[in-house]
């Protein structure tokens, strides 16, 4: 469901002045997108950290243990939805650009030599 509406809104006719060599940033929005994330999952691995731990009981290493713990377990949830859209998309562009050229492409007449194969056994 989610394929066939990215490639709806990519059926859809473009606004004037739209240049469709800029659906082909993706992996800089993607690269952006991830870098953003990976920020604010730390620092909410390390919010909810000070919220329920008690950073002057406990010890160093069981501190940093606890973080790297929930910042792996909160990063792999966080992730996982945006590197699906961002596979879906690029899919669909992939496909949307295949489409383009495959009906631009002119019928000629070109003929190609008759190969001859030795049979196999």
């Amino acid at each position: 469901m989610i394929y066939d509406w990215f490639c709806w809104s990519l059926s859809v006719s473009p606004p004037a002045g739209f240049c469709w060599t800029c659906w082909g940033r993706c992996s800089t929005m993607s690269g952006a997108a991830l870098g953003i994330e990976i920020v604010l999952v730390f620092f909410l691995a390390l919010f909810l950290l000070h919220r329920y731990g008690d950073f002057k009981k406990q010890q160093r290493m069981v501190l940093f243990g606890t973080l790297l713990a929930w910042y792996l377990c909160f990063l792999i949830v966080f992730i996982l939805p945006l590197d699906v859209s961002t596979t879906i998309y690029r899919q669909c562009i992939e496909d949307h650009e295949e489409h383009i050229s495959v009906s631009t492409i002119s019928p000629t007449n070109h003929t190609t030599p008759n190969a001859t194969m030795a049979p196999t056994k």
